[in-house]
């Protein structure tokens, strides 16, 4: 079957699909993040936002992020942990490494006005 068969076939039993183009992220890639939002963010089934809703994490939920997508010219991030499903990039903040967080700390140690 063609694509243009296949999509032809797809619109006329009423089939709509919506573009979602998954960037997975290389294994060993995964990043933590918290969620930063003024209520909370819902967590879904898949990236496009027509999926089902699996939940809500509060604000100041710690995730682990396995992939993204581009949904809806949106960045959608899969999470791993507390819980499995896709949220909107835009409510989750990358936390910083440790190797990130000795560099701050180190260079606020050095910086002049750490001494006053």
């Amino acid at each position: 079957i063609t694509r243009v068969w296949a999509y032809a076939l797809s619109r006329a039993a009423g089939l709509v699909f919506r573009k979602v183009a998954p960037v997975m992220a290389r294994p060993g890639a995964l990043w933590d993040g918290t969620i930063r939002c003024n209520n909370a963010c819902i967590v879904r089934s898949g990236p496009a936002l027509d999926t089902e809703v699996l939940g809500e994490l509060p604000p100041g939920t710690t995730v682990r992020v396995v992939g993204e997508a581009q949904a809806n010219n949106r960045l959608r991030l899969q999470l791993g942990e507390p819980c499995k499903g896709w949220v909107t990039g835009k409510f989750v903040e990358r936390n910083a490494t440790q190797q990130q967080q000795q560099q701050q700390k180190q260079q606020q140690q050095h910086s002049p006005q750490a001494a006053w």
